[in-house]
């Protein structure tokens, strides 16, 4: 048999969540690939780990880094 790996979700500490959106509602994306989100309370929200390996966004040439590593952005929003 196959041994599958389940990832861990991504949990987030926050405030304020419930309060502007209920789990239905809510959209995540970390970096360019967008997660669902399985819990929703007041002070954490919890993702499902993406299916892919999310890209950084694509930052101008007058926004040059000079190291390699990028920080992944995650948004939050309500539909």
């Amino acid at each position: 048999l196959p041994i599958t790996h389940k990832m861990l979700p991504i949990m987030f500490s926050g405030r304020g969540f419930s309060k502007a959106m209920t789990t239905k509602e809510a959209q995540a994306f970390v970096g360019d690939v967008q997660c669902v989100v399985n819990t929703l309370q007041d002070d954490k929200l919890f993702l499902e780990p993406p299916s892919t390996t999310p890209r950084a966004p694509t930052r101008s040439k007058h926004q040059h880094r000079e190291t390699g590593s990028e920080n992944l952005e995650l948004m939050v929003r309500a539909h």
